[in-house]
């Protein structure tokens, strides 16, 4: 028996409990997510005196003084801005940005650790210097063009230098013959109000790679249907989509983020849904370390019970339908019916951060 992407990432799990019935939307939709959580109230600023005159310390992150776990280095503050943002954005027409942290709650498969954490690690940047540990592997991008109001979704290749930029990926995956895959941006009608709250138009087909190593040799293909991007609001200056979160980080714990309990590198000021077709998760075949099953099966998170064991493994298939019983229907995209569960809910939360991203 195989649960979930901890298998794919060599990692263990606790055992993730089975859909109740088609009929029942399990955790489904948009939760109010408390962006306060990670980072916690400021605390009352100190009084003390200064020549005889009694003075007021700062509350929140004490005054003038920059948090504790605000990083220093001249990479992390090249650029003003509360995201820890690489490139600015501020008197530019057309800008991009970096997905640099995901709260994500469907699916179970992606959403639970230490899932998450390998996701998370694989997606956190490799700035230790700007108390950034993780791999750089995984890159969504996002650019708007406010001249045009067309915005640009996709995901870049790793890369080794960051002054570089990131570049969309365009290619075509092809697992088996005939069956193909187009990893491409999608471009959206956008805008920006004077409040900086982004209003996107919906992505019906789009192909986010998970990459899992450097050579872009290991990864995912997330086919998503009915992609948005909602709730959404930038920063004046165009450079964060959220903040990083260097008041709620801990010192005493080298301020480096606890993906599982928090706190978070960054909290979060925009989300993002869809839904995967398991028809088409599973044309979709992950190979990294040895695999050889389709994105369906890792979805269903129990091979003994919805894999046909084949080579490669597949779906297995009741009454010539897709055995494993998704949570969302993709006829009225909303939740699963006993008639209609043919799909599964993809949503999270995220920040982001300006970054070159390449024409």
């Amino acid at each position: 028996m195989v649960r979930g992407l901890s298998w794919v990432l060599g990692l263990t799990s606790a055992s993730c409990a089975l859909l109740a019935g088609c009929n029942q939307v399990l955790g489904i939709g948009d939760p109010q997510l408390d962006t306060t959580m990670a980072g916690g109230a400021g605390g009352t600023g100190g009084t003390g005196g200064v020549g005889g005159v009694t003075t007021t310390g700062g509350g929140g992150s004490g005054g003038e003084l920059p948090p504790p776990c605000h990083p220093d280095a001249p990479i992390c503050n090249q650029v003003e801005s509360d995201c820890l943002a690489l490139e600015d954005n501020s008197e530019k027409d057309v800008y991009g940005l970096r997905i640099q942290s995901l709260d994500i709650w469907k699916p179970d498969a992606f959403a639970t650790d230490p899932e998450y954490t390998a996701v998370m690690q694989s997606l956190t940047m490799n700035l230790p210097e700007c108390y950034l540990q993780g791999g750089g592997t995984i890159n969504w991008i996002f650019e708007l063009d406010t001249t045009t109001d067309v915005a640009r979704l996709g995901a870049s290749k790793p890369i080794e230098n960051l002054s570089d930029g990131y570049t969309f990926v365009d290619e075509i995956v092809e697992f088996e013959p005939g069956i193909q895959f187009n990893v491409a941006p999608a471009f959206l009608s956008a805008t920006v109000d004077d409040q900086g709250t982004i209003d996107a138009s919906v992505a019906e087909s789009i192909v986010m790679p998970i990459y899992l190593d450097q050579a872009a040799s290991m990864f995912i293909l997330l086919p998503i249907r009915k992609a948005r991007i909602y709730d959404a609001t930038i920063s004046a200056d165009r450079n964060c989509i959220g903040t990083h979160n260097a008041e709620g980080l801990i010192l005493q714990d080298g301020c480096l983020p606890d993906f599982t309990n928090g706190p978070k590198a960054f909290l979060h000021d925009a989300k993002l849904d869809g839904y995967i077709l398991l028809e088409e998760a599973d044309d979709v075949i992950v190979e990294i370390f040895g695999l050889n099953r389709s994105l369906c099966v890792i979805l269903a998170q129990d091979s003994a019970e919805y894999s046909d064991m084949g080579d490669p493994e597949h779906c297995n298939l009741l009454n010539n339908e897709i055995k494993f019983p998704g949570d969302w229907c993709s006829t009225t995209n909303s939740g699963a019916t006993p008639s209609c569960h043919d799909a599964v809910y993809l949503g999270a939360a995220f920040a982001a951060s300006g970054v070159k991203v390449n024409p």
